[in-house]
């Protein structure tokens, strides 16, 4: 009888997963936007800034995939988790703080320095009136993008319990896909100028929009809503995947795809075949068939007079 091991087992069924050309393409995908981002501050005479969460991101997302398909028998996956929770953090820490400052200042404004009964000039009132309604639209942003960092972190976490613990975890990924989501059409609303339609009005935006698109922001705008929807698909293909396994695994059954209801292991590679194992353990109890029994004469041991 052969036994299951349950750490080498979620070792290969991690490491499957972060074959998944979703890396590879995701990994490209930030590194481009990082280039291209660079690359249109130098053509409109600004500075560019270096931006470590795309580059740690992309490089974490490349190492995931290519430790995953190396042809090693033991790889690790530490150094890409790490980056992802320092990633995680720092996203954490810092859209914390512009909620919380974000959040003061409309307070502050529209409790207090708006309901004054002092005379201000037109400047001042444009000044109030504008920090005003661009307070609550800052501190709504920061709010999802906190959720949207606290998610990754929590699935990031789930990939290092996952490796190292008995048990498999999702927690954390669809609280990332759709905070993913929504920050996709939050990207879309901003690079096509719609979020300037409650200070403009309509009709000027409209009026903007026809004399003619910038070309870099369009870019930069469709790269960052492509980075954001692979960021979901992650999220939501990582929850249904352990998912699945997870059910398969308390039943005792592996997945499988079966035609003309013959039972065939869709995978043949013995590196990423969890499954080889359990099929072994539980084949005595599903093939229990009934022999005739055989004749016994008892004999002596020893062959003396006395057995």
């Amino acid at each position: 009888m052969i036994q299951i091991n349950p750490y080498r087992r979620n070792c290969e069924i991690m490491r499957k997963f972060f074959s998944k050309p979703i890396f590879l393409i995701t990994g490209i995908v930030l590194l481009i936007f990082v280039i291209a981002n660079s690359a249109f501050r130098l053509l409109s005479d600004q500075i560019p800034f270096f931006d470590f969460i795309s580059i740690a991101t992309g490089i974490a997302f490349l190492v995931f995939y290519f430790k995953a398909r190396s042809k090693k028998d033991f790889v690790s996956f530490g150094a890409p988790t790490t980056l992802m929770d320092v990633v995680s953090i720092i996203g954490i820490v810092f859209s914390g703080l512009i909620t919380a400052v974000s959040a003061c200042l409309s307070a502050l404004f529209i409790l207090v320095v708006k309901n004054q009964e002092t005379q201000h000039t037109s400047l001042e009132n444009t000044i109030i009136d504008t920090i005003c309604k661009i307070s609550p639209l800052i501190t709504i942003l920061g709010i999802i993008f906190l959720i949207y960092f606290i998610g990754m972190l929590r699935m990031t976490l789930s990939f290092r319990k996952s490796l190292s613990t008995v048990y498999l975890q999702r927690k954390g990924s669809v609280m990332f896909g759709v905070m993913s989501l929504i920050l996709a059409v939050v990207s879309i609303i901003y690079y096509t100028g719609l979020m300037t339609i409650p200070f403009s009005g309509f009709e000027e935006y409209l009026m903007l929009f026809s004399q003619g698109i910038n070309i870099p922001t369009l870019v930069q705008g469709l790269l960052v809503t492509l980075i954001f929807v692979l960021y979901a698909i992650l999220g939501f293909m990582y929850n249904s995947y352990i998912k699945k396994l997870s059910n398969s695994i308390e039943t005792g059954r592996p997945v499988q795809e079966t035609t003309n209801n013959s039972e065939k292991v869709t995978e043949s590679n013995p590196t990423l075949d969890m499954w080889a194992e359990s099929e072994t353990f539980n084949q005595p109890h599903r093939q229990a068939t009934v022999t005739r029994p055989v004749e016994f004469t008892p004999q002596a041991v020893f062959g003396g007079s006395k057995p």
